[in-house]
């Protein structure tokens, strides 16, 4: 169940950084504060691993785009219907991008995504 929560973030992340230039500013609904990290020390992570073993309290994660979007529409992907048009996104970019944040958030590490178009 917390492997699709992270899918699921990880989708309305994609459709809100492609469809937000759209859509009229609202009030967000999530009330929370947004989480403090446990310490200053954080990085840029590549190497999952690597930044547990340094002990980081905070990640950043490239999210690729272009590595997302399954040009040749493969029906065992996730898909996306808007507007009428159907857009598919490699299960296994997902998967990949899933695994490194939960690897991170079970540790207690603050992990934020930078969106690459």
């Amino acid at each position: 169940m917390k492997n699709k929560k992270h899918l699921t973030f990880i989708t309305t992340v994609v459709f809100f950084s492609l469809y937000l230039p759209s859509i009229s500013a609202e009030k967000s609904r999530y009330t929370e504060p947004y989480p403090a990290a446990k310490s200053k020390k954080g990085l840029q992570v590549e190497i999952v691993e690597d930044a547990l073993s340094l002990g980081v309290k905070h990640a950043a994660l490239n999210f690729n785009l272009s590595q997302l979007i399954d040009p040749d529409c493969n029906p065992n992907n996730p898909m996306w219907i808007i507007d009428g048009n159907k857009y598919y996104f490699k299960k296994s970019y997902l998967n990949k991008i899933d695994s490194r944040i939960k690897a991170l958030s079970e540790k207690g590490v603050l992990v934020n995504i930078i969106i690459l178009a």
